[in-house]
């Protein structure tokens, strides 16, 4: 599932479902529990994006995207619960500074592996003939 954040009066104030799983080409992902999510995790992921940037790492938007990625399975714990999970993704909408562009999308993807491959399915062919 991929939730990108709305906005209302420049802040964050919910999210929206795509219906399809679609990901922009070029898109860097942030895999964590983010249980909860806080400022270290935000200042992480926008420390991911200047590095991409600075490296040279191209993309079709002024801004890379970046999406933290919160599987519901883990490899060596229980799975989360739907409350738990909609608990951790709404104290997202409570930080302060986040990325320009940015989203969470939920995997059951516990090993990194897993993640890649069911992620990659996902990223949007950008590619011009």
């Amino acid at each position: 599932v991929v939730l990108l954040p709305m906005y209302k009066g420049g802040r964050p104030t919910s999210f929206r479902a795509l219906k399809l799983p679609v990901i922009p080409n070029g898109s860097l992902f942030f895999p964590g529990s983010f249980n909860p999510p806080h400022k270290g995790h935000i200042a992480l992921a926008k420390a991911a994006v200047r590095s991409a940037v600075n490296k040279g790492f191209s993309t079709r938007h002024d801004v890379k995207p970046i999406f933290m990625e919160l599987s519901l399975t883990n490899a060596d714990k229980p799975p989360i619960d739907p409350e738990t999970v909609s608990e951790r993704v709404h104290k997202f909408l409570e930080l302060d500074d986040l990325p320009e562009q940015w989203g969470i999308i939920l995997t059951r993807a516990p090993l990194f592996l897993q993640k890649v491959s069911s992620l990659q399915a996902c990223v949007a062919d950008t590619t011009v003939d």
